[in-house]
């Protein structure tokens, strides 16, 4: 299995309960005796992150879990026999994308079996919904059929219920979850959403 979380990370100084939520799952899958490889872009500082070439080739940061955990520094052009070596040993893939629109990001985008994204509604705009539309995109052109999780830390408001009208008018195959105040229940409840056997296949 494949799971991408888009932009969990580094969507907004304000998302910061959801700071480290790929390796958090990665974790607590870890913890339930899974095999487990957690791919992280490393991404330079905010000021030298305007780069315009997607083809330009970045590191990533290959975490093997399971209780225990060994990093090593991986080169974008290695990650893909990284990825192919994980699924032939039966590991479960999670990959943390801050910038999803990079060459080798996309084609994670393309082999997932999951995309998690996480929206806070109050700062919703034009601009992130083009950006994550094109990921969607991006994933579906191989399976038209991907799950597709929206966590959400507001869906009661006016706001927040226009946002997911939106979103479940133009998108099928998707779920919401709504963000709890408590960073641990939300943690059980993605890791319930995801994983249980109703959400998606362990392939």
């Amino acid at each position: 299995m494949l799971l991408s979380l888009v932009s969990a990370r580094g969507a907004s100084p304000h998302a910061s309960h959801y700071a480290g939520l790929a390796a958090a799952i990665a974790q607590r899958r870890a913890q339930m005796g899974r095999n487990v490889l957690l791919l992280t872009q490393c991404m330079p500082d905010k000021q030298a992150n305007q780069y315009k070439r997607p083809t330009e080739n970045r590191t990533w940061q290959a975490r093997e879990m399971k209780i225990s955990a060994t990093i090593r520094t991986v080169h974008s052009d290695a990650l893909m026999a990284e990825l192919a070596t994980a699924r032939q040993t039966g590991y479960d893939v999670i990959a943390d994308l801050q910038q999803a629109h990079t060459d080798v990001a996309l084609h994670l985008l393309a082999e997932s079996h999951m995309l998690v994204f996480y929206l806070q509604t109050a700062l919703w705009d034009r601009d992130q919904q083009t950006r994550m539309m094109k990921c969607i995109r991006t994933a579906r052109e191989k399976n038209h059929s991907l799950p597709l999780l929206f966590i959400l830390d507001d869906i009661n408001s006016k706001t927040g219920q226009d946002l997911v009208n939106k979103l479940a008018r133009q998108l099928h195959d998707i779920r919401f979850l709504l963000a709890n105040t408590s960073p641990d229940l939300t943690l059980s409840s993605i890791y319930k959403s995801i994983f249980l056997p109703a959400a998606i296949p362990s392939a």
